[in-house]
Formats: structure tokens, sequence, C-alpha cells
């Protein structure tokens, strides 16, 4: 047996000791972004670069499995430049992924996650899960995890994770922690404890997408960019038309409302393609 390339502390290492049956389905990437920078997406036809200040890199930011989008502000009132559009990718592009995290690095980087686990958790070379053209980092995370992806949805542990190799038990207790906070937040930021994946190239989005949350913009000045959307966006992602989700918004809809929408609609779309079971 080959020696490990990885440190012993790492979740790399910790990863390649469990074996690699029993794996859930690879989940589609959605990528959230505003409605401004969408026009340079469809410009570009591509989800394109953009500088990362942590990683000092330019990167591509996804979450795995769904749009787990946290708004910044309260509301968007006066801001309909950056409403969300979240964009569903099919798994198949995860051969391409270079890397995910089990949380989010900029909150972590930012301490979000309060000093001592944001010092934690900032090790970002221990908790980093390398790509493959399998993708068994994000299947296996899952799995051991988990157990399953709609465990993984609902945030919900397995009973034995104490057990499994370091420092796994340390990210469950993060998540643990992170979950007892939930109570009090108004609007759960569950990217706590959701998978982060990093692209280092551009991805096309022709063929590609699987899903599209676009706002419907029902003001009469913005009546022509809507109308611009719905011819562009669909000559943009190719043979394979995703599903569109025009989500209303009359400027009194606040960010949790947002959040809970695509999250609903997402999940719901998911377990219509059978990757999520049905209620």
């Amino acid at each position: 047996m080959h020696a490990s390339i990885f440190p012993e502390d790492s979740l790399n290492y910790a990863l390649q000791k469990l074996a690699s049956d029993y794996l859930p389905d690879a989940l589609p990437l959605v990528h959230t972004t505003t409605l401004e920078r969408l026009k340079n997406i469809i410009n570009e036809k591509s989800l394109i670069l953009s500088q990362c200040e942590i990683f000092n890199q330019d990167l591509l930011y996804f979450f795995y499995g769904g749009p787990f989008y946290r708004p910044k502000a309260p509301e968007f009132e006066n801001s309909i430049s950056s409403l969300p559009v979240s964009l569903m990718l099919k798994p198949s592009i995860l051969k391409e992924a270079t890397c995910f995290y089990p949380y989010d690095t900029g909150a972590a980087s930012n301490g979000f996650y309060g000093e001592d686990w944001s010092s934690v958790l900032g090790a970002f070379e221990k908790f980093k899960m390398n790509g493959d053209e399998s993708f068994l980092a994000p299947k296996k995370f899952i799995r051991y995890i988990y157990g399953d992806n709609q465990s993984y949805f609902d945030g919900e542990l397995i009973e034995t994770y104490k057990d499994l190799p370091h420092p796994i038990p340390t990210v469950c207790d993060f998540y643990t922690d992170m979950k007892k906070m939930w109570v009090t937040s108004r609007t759960p930021d569950i990217r706590r404890s959701k998978i982060e994946c990093h692209f280092d190239k551009p991805i096309p989005l022709a063929n590609n997408v699987l899903w599209i949350a676009v706002p419907s913009l029902n003001q009469k000045k913005y009546i022509e960019y809507k109308t611009a959307l719905k011819c562009d966006l669909p000559s943009t992602v190719g043979v394979d038309k995703p599903k569109f989700y025009w989500y209303p918004w009359n400027g009194d809809l606040d960010g949790e409302g947002i959040v809970k929408q695509l999250e609903a609609q997402a999940i719901e779309y998911l377990r219509d393609l059978d990757y999520l079971p049905k209620p």
C-alpha cells in the first residue's frame, strides 16, 4: 500500500481511509450571483472567474446541492441590481472542480463563526477535500457524515460521527454548535454546513444548466430587460433547455423571503429529477 500524500491530520487523509462503497449519487452544483452580473454571464456564455482575496487567485464558487444563499441585507429595496440569480448545473461538471470545503470559507476567513471556530476552520489546507474525475470527495463526505443526500439537506448528522477519523469529528462538532445558533437567527445561514466547491477555470453554460432562478420584475422600466432575459438566456444555455423559475419581486419581499423561495423551488426540482426522494 502506497503512503498517503496527505498530512495525517487532514480531511483528505481521513476520507482516503474510508471505503468508497454505498456512496450517494452526485448532486448538481449551484452558483448564485446577482442580476447585474448576469449580464456578463450571458455575454460570455460562461460562468467566469473572479478574484478571490482569501485564496489570492481567480476562482469560481458553487455550493453542492442547492442555492444556499445568504442575503447581505434584510431587504433589497432600491437594490434591484443586487437581486439574486441562481444557476443549477449538472453534476458532470464536478470532474472539473479543484477542491471542496465542508463550510463557507469566506465566513470563516471573516470571523463570522466566532473567534474560536473561525480560528480552527481558517486552516484551509487541513479541511480541504481535493477534486478528481470521479468526484469522490463530496459523495464520501455525505456518505459518512450524513448517510444520504436528504440528510445533507436536512443537516442531520449520523450519531456515530465521533468514531470517524479526525478531523471529521471536528467538522461535525462545528455543525452541531452552529445549528444551536439557528434557533435565535432570523435567517439561519445553512452555508455553515454545506459543501463549497472551487473551480479554477470558467464553466460554459451550453448544455450544462439544469435550472435558473431569476427575478420577475414587474416595474414598467424593467419589462424590456425581462423580455431580453427570456430571449438571451435560452440561446446561451444550449440545446438542453433548463427549467426557469421566475420568482416574484415587487420591492416588498425581503431577503429572507427570497432565500426561502429559491431553496424550496430548487429542492422541488431536485425531487422531480430524482436527486432527492419525494416526500
